[in-house]
């Protein structure tokens, strides 16, 4: 009995040892893998996660400035027009408006307007011809060339007789700026069309699409600077011209300072910029 005793009382020790030596290996192994996780790289774990960025609707915006263009359109509306192509017409030089019913004499022919003129050119060969051109009210033009057939279209100026007014009476020391706003297709009059001029307001275009408006040269330093004009109705592109005048607002001793400026406008909508700086202009 003695010796069982003694036995048993020296296993209990060494089991006890044991345990507390497993019990210590297992915390140690526990210890080394939760190292091992908190020591992985950020890329690697960001890799399972969206970046907040590219989802959430709450992200500010760019703090950049808008690039602004010095042609298109400054508003939030794209450009748009209606294209004209191959138009042959026979226009005022004077104003740049289509002629009405002009003729024609061509191969010893005469053709009252420009529809039945072209309805025989199409009847020919290919190539230039020469034809007299003449209106009511306007100079003979002798000897025009027309080439068959019109691919590229072509506008036939003639000198009026009597050269159309420049508007009411001239005022003292001011150049008169004035022309005629027509329609880019068919070179026909616009009425109504807003014109623009900082310091000197905003006029209406007539029937005949003339504006006028008499301003003090020394304002443009009567040099390259000249002014910011607008051209605006609805259902054409807007026309902002800049240096309008450029190099061209300069008094005359002798009689009324003019500068005539017909513009074209195209139908469509949103804006554009053309910049008129003279060519003498540094």
């Amino acid at each position: 009995m003695k010796n069982t005793k003694k036995g048993f009382g020296v296993v209990v020790p060494i089991i006890i040892i044991a345990v507390v030596v497993i019990v210590a290996i297992i915390a140690y192994n526990s210890n080394k893998r939760t190292d091992t996780v908190s020591t992985i790289p950020q890329e690697e774990q960001s890799t399972e996660v969206t970046p907040a960025t590219e989802t959430s609707p709450t992200a500010k915006p760019s703090t950049k400035s808008p690039v602004t263009s010095t042609t298109n359109s400054t508003k939030n509306q794209p450009q748009t027009t209606t294209q004209c192509t191959n138009q042959f017409l026979v226009v005022d030089s004077a104003t740049g408006i289509v002629i009405s019913n002009p003729s024609f004499s061509l191969n010893g022919k005469k053709f009252s307007g420009t529809s039945a003129f072209l309805t025989y050119l199409k009847t020919q060969p290919k190539g230039q011809y020469i034809t007299d051109v003449s209106a009511t009210g306007y100079k003979l033009l002798s000897a025009a060339r027309v080439v068959n057939p019109q691919n590229n279209g072509l506008i036939i100026e003639l000198d009026p007789v009597t050269k159309p007014s420049n508007g009411p009476a001239y005022v003292k020391n001011k150049v008169r700026i004035f022309g005629y706003v027509i329609d880019t297709c068919g070179h026909t009059p616009i009425s109504g069309v807003s014109v623009s001029i900082p310091n000197y307001g905003t006029s209406t275009t007539s029937a005949t699409g003339f504006y006028s408006f008499d301003v003090d040269p020394k304002i443009a330093g009567e040099s390259c600077d000249g002014f910011t004009a607008v051209f605006k109705k609805t259902g054409y592109v807007e026309s902002i011209i800049t240096r309008f005048g450029s190099g061209e607002l300069e008094l005359n001793p002798q009689g009324p300072s003019l500068f005539q400026h017909n513009i074209e406008l195209k139908q469509g909508n949103g804006s554009g910029t053309t910049d008129e700086k003279h060519a003498l202009c540094q």
